[in-house]
């Protein structure tokens, strides 16, 4: 019995007696001559049990507790600093609670079908294939995605050599960083907006109510500002992808793999699963792109005090 954990069919063995797919994102309708015709069955989710779910959020919750003060300290020697666990808190918490959540339902789903077929063979993503999220956005487009949730589970299987075989395979994420416009009609309405938008944030510098990402029209964001009497000005969060665009991708940080070892008072099976795979999915910002995201940030906000 072959174990199949995503829709890529590349990593399925079709001439298994029988795939067990580890759940119905492995069955994509538009690919469905590729399954079919098989002898298949797919495992039950576990939210399926929405007490359990439930149950499990408090868990996902305490666990991401007991990890924020260590990946903190961590942090502040890799870096030189001296943050409080706050800094960090708002700086990683964000991530480390998407992941956190995102790896322990895959760690479940994966300890369920090996207790339900403990004889089953699979086929993992080669570490060579390994990519690292350059930010949260990669890590959560990603994590919607075929190709990391390869990796997300072929690290998991890593840890207990559930994997038999192991393939490259080549891919990239979701998200890329955006290019200039064209010099088409759109391209040139596209840039004009830009520009409108950059001269509104420039003029809006000095105010004392700023306005981020409101998620609403332009012209009712127009509209609030004239409303206020012209005392809040609108401003956007620069893109961080265009700071870590050069940022040569294949050197590591130093410290990056020390994260396998971060101490912490607990054998919870989960949390060390955590941490032993930790340096392949901590994104690169809050390690080698930390200190080119702080001085852009630096240069791009150090005019706008508001209160």
């Amino acid at each position: 019995m072959f174990l199949a954990t995503t829709a890529l069919s590349q990593f399925w063995d079709v001439t298994a007696e029988k795939i067990v797919f580890l759940g119905q994102w492995c069955l994509r309708h538009d690919s469905r001559h590729e399954w079919q015709h098989l002898n298949y069955e797919v495992l039950p989710y576990p939210w399926d049990d929405r007490e359990a779910m439930h149950r499990a959020a408090a868990y996902e919750e305490s666990v991401y507790e007991s990890l924020l003060s260590p990946l903190g300290e961590f942090m502040n020697e890799a870096h030189g600093e001296s943050h409080t666990q706050r800094y960090w808190r708002i700086l990683v918490g964000p991530w480390l609670l998407h992941h956190v959540q995102v790896l322990h339902e895959r760690f479940l789903c994966l300890r369920k079908a090996f207790a339900r077929y403990p004889a089953l063979r699979t086929v993992g993503l080669a570490v060579s294939s390994y990519r690292i999220p350059r930010d949260i956005n990669d890590y959560i487009l990603g994590s919607i995605d075929d190709p990391y949730n390869l990796q997300l589970y072929s690290s998991l299987l890593a840890l207990e050599h559930h994997a038999e075989s192991l393939r490259d395979f080549s891919w990239g994420w979701p998200r890329v960083v955006r290019t200039p416009a064209s010099w088409s009609l759109d391209g040139l309405k596209q840039q004009a907006a830009s520009l409108k938008e950059r001269l509104s944030c420039r003029w809006s510098r000095e105010r004392d109510i700023l306005m981020v990402d409101l998620y609403m029209p332009r012209r009712k964001t127009a509209a609030l500002v004239k409303a206020s009497g012209f005392q809040a000005g609108v401003a956007i969060l620069p893109e961080a992808l265009h700071w870590l665009r050069d940022m040569p991708t294949e050197r590591r940080h130093p410290a990056r793999e020390k994260l396998a070892s971060l101490t912490i008072a607990t054998n919870d099976a989960f949390t060390v699963s955590l941490l032993k795979t930790l340096p392949h999915h901590l994104p690169l910002i809050y390690l080698e792109g930390y200190r080119i995201c702080r001085e852009g940030i630096k240069r791009t906000g150090r005019r706008q005090r508001p209160r």
